[in-house]
């Protein structure tokens, strides 16, 4: 099994080589799982909203994202629950306060995952098999540390890692603080975040040179 770092001030020291797995459970990475398992082929991150500005099909696209912004385009919440349920060949920009950054801050790894509880064993299969070095970035706060905790518990064989992490997080205020703050779709999307394994799929994110506000999405291999 490879050892797994955390780093906490990757937006100041950035990884430059190996695996970099960025973790925002509530919600950008649970809201890419979501969009990849709706079958969405065109899945895009965008750094923020100024990062749109340069997008030529906005008009017809999909946007997700919890910021308040002005645009083209039909828009949506950050939300896992919406992006589940969402269908079609429309291109999709997802684009939030701290999981987008955290994706281009990675963007000198050689590889860039995007990890959750949804699909915690999915990412775990795909980290135990690397030779590289693993870097975990916790986007935010709690629930992030504690998913990024729990995935380096459980590549140094700790098989509860995950279940552990996740009771001290349902034990805690976080999650009425989330659904205060969050209360449309909030429930909803809380199901599919704080259940183990509900996405069992592995974003991986691949950067363009020539755009560099844009990263596109795809489903990492063998996950």
């Amino acid at each position: 099994m490879p050892h797994a770092r955390i780093s906490r001030d990757f937006l100041r020291r950035e990884p430059r080589s190996g695996v970099a797995v960025v973790i925002d459970v509530l919600r950008f990475s649970t809201t890419l799982c979501a969009l990849l398992r709706a079958g969405r082929r065109r899945i895009r991150v965008a750094r923020d909203p100024e990062g749109l500005a340069s997008v030529r099909d906005l008009d017809c696209a999909d946007v997700f994202s919890e910021a308040p912004f002005r645009g083209p385009g039909r828009r949506f919440d950050n939300s896992p629950h919406q992006a589940s349920q969402s269908r079609g060949n429309r291109p999709v920009y997802v684009t939030t306060a701290t999981g987008s950054k955290a994706v281009f801050a990675a963007r000198g790894a050689d590889v860039v995952l995007i990890a959750c509880f949804a699909n915690f064993d999915a990412v775990l299969r795909l980290l135990s098999r690397t030779r590289r070095r693993v870097q975990l970035l916790p986007a935010g706060v709690l629930e992030d540390e504690l998913c990024a905790g729990a995935l380096r518990e459980a590549l140094a064989g700790d098989r509860l890692a995950a279940e552990k992490a996740l009771a001290r997080l349902r034990q805690g205020p976080r999650m009425a603080q989330f659904l205060r703050s969050t209360p449309r779709h909030g429930d909803k999307d809380l199901a599919l975040c704080l259940t183990l394994n509900s996405l069992p799929v592995v974003p991986e994110a691949v950067f363009c040179p020539s755009d560099p506000a844009i990263a596109r999405v795809r489903r990492a291999a063998r996950s």
